[in-house]
């Protein structure tokens, strides 16, 4: 284990019953007391939308390098549970994901070292509620070194992430993702971003710098935090005013305004 092993969830659980509690109670019950001290949970987010996988990758794409290398990141969104879907441990540039195999992990999966969790080893009378019966348990013994329940595993299941059509005068995208202040994340990268000017839903909309360089209440686009770029509206909710959902396009036009 890790002088300071981290470990790090996201699910769609919710706060309301004790679902969390349950993963973190059941790591601490399956590692060696004497590595308690070295123990730090970290929730990511347990207000995924239900069942909601896209949202789900998104978010842990976004915040898995702002964490300490050899965190172990509990992925449990999992509207398939109790199915024949599998569980999957990835190792990924010096972190590690354990979850369903069902896309959640899609981001991981093409460059880093993908293994089956063996279940025969995980074998409970009545229904299983595999974050807490397999997911947290691997993840306790994984941060011991135990490896005993993986297998080689080749064919993780994927999700279609949408790209950005790219020419010389616009690129396309769509929007991807609606954060909670109601900004409009899309699918195109900030690298792709300059001086220009945004047409979505009839609107023409500029691109800034900042969320204050347009008054308040008028829509802006900029490149976020992310390196993403986001439609916004200056102390507003772009998705109540446009009245919007993940899936609709947006179009970057390369000109000056």
């Amino acid at each position: 284990m890790h002088a300071n092993q981290v470990f790090a969830f996201i699910t769609d659980f919710g706060r309301k019953d004790g679902y969390v509690g349950m993963l973190k109670a059941v790591i601490l019950k399956n590692i060696n007391n004497n590595e308690f001290a070295n123990v730090k949970f970290i929730d990511i987010s347990h207000e995924i939308e239900r069942g909601n996988l896209f949202s789900g990758m998104f978010i842990l794409e976004r915040a898995y390098s702002f964490f300490p290398n050899g965190t172990i990141f509990i992925a449990v969104i999992d509207p398939g549970v109790g199915s024949a879907r599998a569980g999957i441990v990835v190792f990924y540039n010096g972190y590690i994901f354990v979850g369903p195999d069902n896309g959640l992990l899609t981001p991981f999966l093409n460059n880093g070292e993908v293994f089956l969790i063996d279940y025969s080893l995980f074998k409970k009378q009545g229904v299983s509620f595999d974050g807490r019966d397999v997911f947290a348990i691997t993840a306790a013994r994984l941060s011991m070194g135990d490896k005993k329940m993986l297998k080689s595993f080749y064919s993780p299941y994927l999700i279609e992430i949408s790209r950005p059509t790219i020419s010389d005068e616009s690129i396309v995208g769509e929007i991807v993702y609606i954060d909670i202040f109601g900004n409009l994340i899309s699918n195109i990268s900030g690298d792709l971003v300059q001086k220009g000017y945004i047409l979505f839903k009839d609107t023409r909309i500029p691109v800034v710098n900042a969320y204050s360089d347009v008054q308040k209440g008028m829509p802006l686009a900029l490149v976020d935090g992310f390196n993403r770029l986001e439609i916004a509206i200056n102390m507003g909710d772009a998705s109540e005013i446009f009245h919007c959902k993940t899936g609709e396009k947006i179009e970057y036009i390369r000109s000056s305004i």
